[in-house]
């Protein structure tokens, strides 16, 4: 009966990060925008939260003007743990339409390597809907979906000794952000997310 409320002491402390599957990577930084072909985007980022932070790098390359295909690697720390790394892959397709606005479909994969972590992994997908601002280079975005994480951790207590603790998460993920173009390279983006708890990030992108 001990060792069972040890776990679920775990429990409470992993809960506010766990469900993040945008905290073990990169934020957005992105719009619906038609792509230019064979361009190659790099993004750095910083995300803060109130149990997690998140400092990394992301590569991606246009396909076409309707596909681009990413990668993040990162820095997270988490306070129930000591940093390790964040490993994120995805896709952003865009749908063609006639109307004011952008509108795409994000899904990306994640991973972590953190100590304790036995692991941890996990996917989120869902709806990118982005709006230029008339006459300014700026362009503001939103994104709902869900984010599912999976993990397996396990410590060793002084008394009981080893616990384990395994957990799942399915949360709604809601994003809203600007990005200003400061020339036809160089971006500047900052957003919020909620994921269970909040998130504000703020980074740069630059067009090769």
């Amino acid at each position: 009966m001990t060792r069972t409320l040890v776990a679920a002491g775990l429990a409470l402390t992993l809960a506010p990060w766990t469900v993040h599957a945008q905290g073990l990577g990169l934020p957005l930084g992105e719009t619906a925008a038609p792509f230019e072909t064979g361009q190659v985007r790099a993004t750095g980022a910083i995300t803060l939260g109130d149990d997690v932070d998140l400092y990394g790098a992301r590569v991606a390359y246009a396909t076409s003007p309707n596909l681009q295909i990413f990668g993040d690697a990162g820095i997270v720390d988490i306070d129930a743990f000591d940093s390790g790394l964040g490993l994120q892959g995805g896709l952003i397709y865009r749908i063609e339409m006639d109307a004011p606005i952008d509108l795409g479909l994000r899904g990306t994969g994640y991973t972590a390597f953190l100590d304790d972590l036995d692991h941890l992994f996990g996917f989120s997908a869902g709806v990118l809907v982005s709006v230029p601002v008339a006459d300014a280079p700026l362009s503001l975005y939103g994104y709902v979906g869900l984010a599912h994480t999976r993990l397996k951790a396990s410590f060793r207590h002084p008394v009981f000794g080893r616990v384990r603790f395994r957990d799942n998460n399915t949360e709604p993920a809601i994003t809203l952000g600007a990005l200003f173009a400061v020339n036809d390279q160089f971006s500047l983006f900052g957003e919020f997310s909620h994921v269970d708890d909040p998130f504000v990030s703020i980074g740069a992108r630059f067009n090769f």
